[in-house]
């Protein structure tokens, strides 16, 4: 781990030390999360812009990392630059990025996959080789939850459960993929939503308790699990990253969890003030904001 000289020191120990967005140049790459950190539904969060703005002039490694699940890269790109945020093709890095590389190497190529999610994360599935599939259909190769709008969810994930529980009855389980991982996001100060993960989370739930000795078909991409992380490795060619995160149970377990360094900054879901860290997940560092 990086040991940074400008940090300021937390009388309240066992709090993890605050630290300045400056001094996280130090690492050679940075993962930033964007909903929480970079911005809200309302807009960019204070001294985002600018830090991505400074990130870019000095020709610093870094990733936007998020767990989004419905844009491909020319997407994500565009609606980043709407928001005000200049960042490269190059520097973004999501979950659904990795969409189309699990279809390939899950031999679903050519297969029928059923998207539960906006129809901007149809071009995920298609860019994998495998042919989309919405509505009420009897039978799927498998399932891909990308997002919480775009579709009846009360329905669609009623429609879902079925589909696995036939699936895991007839002995061929069907695999459920899921590139956002997160329970909650931001949409602004003082207001929360639910996402895909927290309907991945339902479903989990509803196939251990008609199947107790099932597991657990869901796949996950995204923070906290390392396939994200591995990737911005293998981009980046370097361990020396830095996770900067609002959530402790996704960016922070996550970097933790794959022997990184992390920040937990409180413009987001974590409330800095009043987080004890009493589940045990601790950052390095935490921050109020990228000012």
């Amino acid at each position: 781990m990086i040991i940074l000289n400008t940090i300021e020191s937390d009388a309240m120990a066992p709090r993890p030390p605050k630290v300045h967005s400056s001094s996280l140049l130090r690492y050679k790459a940075l993962l930033i999360d964007a909903f929480g950190v970079l911005m809200d539904s309302k807009g960019d969060l204070p001294g985002a812009i600018a830090f991505i703005e400074l990130l870019n002039n000095s020709k610093h490694d870094y990733f936007v990392l998020s767990n989004s699940g419905i844009y491909n890269l020319e997407q994500s790109e565009a609606n980043l630059k709407k928001r005000g945020f200049p960042v490269p093709q190059a520097h973004i890095l999501s979950s659904g990025h990795l969409v189309p590389r699990w279809i390939r190497d899950n031999g679903l190529t050519g297969k029928q996959i059923l998207v539960l999610g906006p129809r901007s994360s149809f071009s995920l599935v298609e860019e994998g080789g495998a042919h989309v599939v919405t509505g009420l259909v009897d039978e799927v190769d498998a399932i891909i939850l990308s997002h919480q709008t775009g579709f009846d969810y009360v329905e669609g994930i009623d429609h879902a459960i079925s589909l696995v529980f036939r699936s895991i009855e007839r002995g061929k389980p069907l695999k459920v993929l899921v590139p956002n991982t997160d329970i909650i996001y931001p949409k602004m100060e003082g207001f929360y939503g639910i996402t895909a993960g927290s309907l991945a989370y339902l479903l989990e739930k509803a196939v251990s308790i008609r199947f107790p000795q099932a597991p657990s078909p869901v796949i996950y991409l995204g923070k906290p699990y390392a396939p994200l992380f591995e990737e911005a490795r293998r981009r980046t060619n370097t361990m020396e990253m830095v996770m900067i995160g609002d959530q402790l149970l996704t960016d922070i377990k996550g970097a933790n969890d794959f022997g990184i360094d992390s920040v937990l900054v409180g413009c987001g879901v974590t409330n800095l003030e009043h987080e004890d860290f009493s589940s045990g997940i601790l950052p390095t560092y935490v921050m109020d904001d990228l000012r």
